[in-house]
């Protein structure tokens, strides 16, 4: 047995050869590291530190790097305002709709801690210290996929000019990616990581991504788009296309609730489907109620369906392991409508 202690922490004891042991050091690792970094001084309030810009309403031109001709949606990171509407609106949830949910100040510390991280992640950006972008190699349940994510809530509201939220997603209090990075710090940490270079240097975490892709040497070359967070905005899936006719070879799958965003695009390269999406990328369109299915160029679905009801859609019930779609060329990677219930219900690795 040996015995760790860390500044204030209380002594470890440490069992070697164990699973835990392997954790534990990892991230005792990630706190020393980050201990010794500069801090940002930003919190949910200031998001922008104010010694490298002023804030974005102040000035909106040190952010045009990100989509200059898009809507003020998602250009910058939530305000304070946000985060107070979007505890209000987990409040609301949990009063109307009946089940487990998270508590609105779990949320709200949630989104706190985020945009601390997203504010430390924006300075070493302004300083050159580009970071790394996540990519991970897979779990059990989407199997060897590589696959990138955004922060969880964060990425999914929509706010307009004022800074306040225009449009909230019905799902926060159900989110399973929420849970993984409440439960786990580096899930967070990577998350912000992610969004803050999708935010403030969208060109080098699409080039990483390119990069990482022609790294690659697997017989399955299949990429997930977002297992937490969402499309950020019209650029946004702009490049997320353009990477899919890139890498043909490729198959790529993404879940939306960004309706008008990817329908205007859609509507302004071709008027179809088929035109404006090639087809190894498959946009899900996520039908979660009360949200209103904006649907006029048929993309494929995926439908919550509440425990005790039935689809409304016309698709296949989600085996709960993408490997059995990816293989058999059926499902969301194929682009065919899918429902599946609540989150967690059938995401375990068949036996």
């Amino acid at each position: 047995i040996y015995t760790l202690s860390l500044h204030d922490a209380l002594p470890i004891s440490i069992y070697v050869n164990n699973r835990f042991t392997f954790t534990l050091i990892w991230r005792i690792i990630i706190i020393v590291k980050d201990k010794k970094r500069p801090r940002a001084r930003g919190n949910a309030a200031e998001p922008v530190p104010q010694q490298i810009s002023r804030p974005w309403h102040e000035s909106k031109g040190a952010y045009t790097m990100l989509n200059a001709n898009s809507e003020f949606v998602n250009r910058y990171p939530i305000t304070a305002a946000a985060i107070n509407q979007i505890a209000d609106q987990a409040a609301a949830i949990r009063d109307a709709v009946a089940g487990p949910h998270y508590k609105p100040e779990t949320v709200r510390r949630y989104l706190e801690t985020l945009m601390d991280r997203v504010a430390f992640y924006r300075a070493e950006i302004a300083a050159g210290r580009i970071p790394k972008v996540c990519i991970t190699s897979g779990n059990s349940k989407i199997g060897n996929t590589l696959n990138v994510s955004l922060a969880s809530v964060a990425s999914c509201i929509r706010l307009d000019i004022t800074g306040r939220a225009a449009f909230i997603p019905p799902c926060i209090t159900k989110c399973y990616d929420l849970n993984a990075s409440i439960m786990r710090p580096c899930v967070l940490d990577a998350r912000a990581r992610n969004y803050a270079l999708a935010l403030y240097a969208p060109e080098e975490y699409f080039k990483q991504i390119r990069e990482r892709l022609q790294r690659a040497r697997r017989a399955r070359k299949a990429f997930r788009w977002h297992v937490g967070g969402e499309i950020l905005n019209a650029a946004y899936f702009t490049s997320m296309v353009e990477i899919a006719r890139e890498f043909p070879g490729w198959t790529f799958w993404t879940y939306t609730k960004q309706y008008a965003t990817v329908n205007e695009y859609i509507r302004t390269h071709g008027g179809s489907r088929k035109a404006a999406i090639p087809s190894n990328l498959s946009v899900m369109f996520s039908i979660w109620e009360p949200l209103e299915l904006v649907n006029p160029y048929g993309m494929p679905t995926f439908e919550f369906v509440p425990a005790g009801s039935s689809p409304k859609h016309k698709a296949m019930r989600c085996p709960g392991n993408c490997n059995v779609c990816i293989e058999k060329g059926i499902g969301c990677p194929a682009g065919r409508a899918v429902y599946n219930g609540e989150h967690g219900n059938g995401i375990r690795p068949n036996k």
